[in-house]
């Protein structure tokens, strides 16, 4: 009787730990599916409220079907063929996509990555926008800092946009992919952006008449913009008005267009004048170009020998480098001026 009391109280005692560990395992899951229930309600709400200032201004947006999920550690918002109404430098435009799907980690609320289902439709009012797009993937991410964006990029595969109402030849244009993002400038304190926006293997029916050339053209520009507000204007026309009262600034640190043994490189800094036109320099070279000058008025020629005379070395035979200058809405090569016209932005 002795030898079997310990045998029949060991079971007891070698599982008595279990309950307690079920029972704090239960209050995690039950914490956690709070904690979560909370943050996505609160996600929902600021999105509502966003939407709601949104309107307030004129611009509407809505979410059909929105759908919450991601449990237990993302947010998920998605929505059927979310649509935006609103005005856009003067003109009254609607748009929307097929789907969307918005997703955030649960811990840090303030990066969102966005996928967008094609087609895009957008149309004005007036007839004179009606784009469509089509694309293999697109995603939009956003990096919020204290209710303002820190980081914003775009990337896209198979990118198609075709316009209608235009010439059948100029209404079609594709990328194999486009990259592009806006950053805040680590080191610097007058509002500065960094942007880089580039695509590959493009097709852009006017540029590539201009270029006179069949070929794929691919382009990557980088640089910085100062006195960036982006939440101080009701509207985008406004927004560019006070970045150029601010005397906002484009500095291209590097840009470059090709197409085959075609290049266009070149730097410098951009702004818009007071009747909202481009105006500022950039230090460039070209190679291959010289359709691309006649089309401009220019004899290469003439060009050559303008570099010949400010002293400027080229890159090699075929190149040619002088100054491009935007001023009073003209565009002159060194010194020579353009038949390019420069219309005001708005």
């Amino acid at each position: 009787m002795q030898s079997t009391i310990p045998a029949a109280k060991q079971p007891q005692q070698t599982y008595s730990w279990v309950y307690p560990s079920l029972a704090v395992l239960a209050a995690l899951l039950i914490g956690w599916s709070g904690f979560w229930f909370f943050k996505t309600r609160q996600a929902a709400s600021a999105l509502a409220g966003w939407m709601q200032r949104e309107s307030e201004l004129g611009r509407l947006w809505s979410c059909p079907g929105e759908k919450i999920g991601g449990f237990p550690f993302s947010m998920e918002i998605s929505c059927a063929n979310p649509l935006f109404q609103g005005e856009l430098f003067g003109k009254k435009l609607t748009g929307s996509v097929r789907a969307l799907h918005a997703t955030s980690p649960l811990l840090s609320t303030g990066d969102v990555i966005v996928q967008l289902d094609p087609p895009l439709a957008a149309k004005s009012s007036d007839g004179t926008i009606d784009l469509t797009a089509q694309w293999g993937q697109l995603i939009v991410e956003f990096e919020l800092l204290e209710k303002a964006f820190n980081r914003v990029s775009i990337s896209s595969a198979q990118l198609r946009l075709t316009s209608k109402g235009g010439p059948p030849e100029t209404s079609a244009a594709s990328f194999d992919d486009f990259n592009s993002y806006c950053v805040l400038s680590p080191d610097r304190h007058d509002r500065a952006y960094d942007f880089m926006v580039s695509f590959n293997q493009g097709s852009v029916p006017p540029l590539n008449r201009f270029l006179d050339t069949h070929l794929p053209v691919g382009m990557h520009v980088e640089g910085t913009v100062s006195q960036v507000n982006p939440g101080g204007a009701a509207t985008l026309q406004e927004a560019i008005e006070k970045w150029r009262t601010d005397n906002g600034r484009v500095e291209i640190g590097t840009a470059w267009l090709t197409s085959g043994s075609m290049i266009f490189d070149a730097k410098g800094n951009l702004g818009l004048d007071s009747a909202r036109r481009i105006d500022g320099k950039l230090d460039a070279s070209f190679g291959g170009l010289e359709k691309a000058f006649s089309h401009m008025g220019l004899d290469p020629g003439l060009l050559k020998a303008g570099q010949v005379m400010a002293g400027v070395l080229s890159h090699g035979t075929d190149r040619v480098s002088l100054p491009v200058t935007f001023a009073d809405g003209n565009v002159a090569i060194g010194g020579f001026r353009t038949n390019l016209q420069i219309p005001p932005l708005y």
